[in-house]
């Protein structure tokens, strides 16, 4: 699916890697932050999860809306203009961001 020209199908391969090496991502939570083995398989879990509700619902979230006015014509118009990802580090830790923007092509 494209989504005002961003390729959703990336979210759900997003949700299909995370569920495939879920004990995996599991584990390195637990090395890395510390987490207890149940608390780092639900929080992979959750991530994939959140990518698919995404995937599934963002062409929802960024239809544009007409609104009633006795203007003309108004509506709220959105643009997908890439993913945001943030790594979080531990709270003694300074946190890292990183962005992932789209290519000039995708636009």
């Amino acid at each position: 699916m494209r989504l005002l020209g961003w390729n959703t199908s990336a979210l759900d391969q997003l949700a299909g890697l995370v569920e495939e090496r879920a004990e995996e991502l599991a584990r390195i939570l637990v090395k890395e932050m510390g987490k207890r083995i149940s608390e780092a398989r639900a929080e992979v879990q959750i991530t994939a999860a959140i990518a698919r509700y995404y995937a599934e619902n963002g062409e929802k979230f960024l239809a544009s809306h007409k609104l009633d006015t006795s203007k003309g014509d108004t509506w709220i118009e959105y643009h997908a203009l890439g993913v945001i990802v943030a790594v979080e580090q531990p709270d003694d830790v300074d946190i890292n961001e990183i962005v992932l923007r789209p290519t000039a092509q995708e636009f």
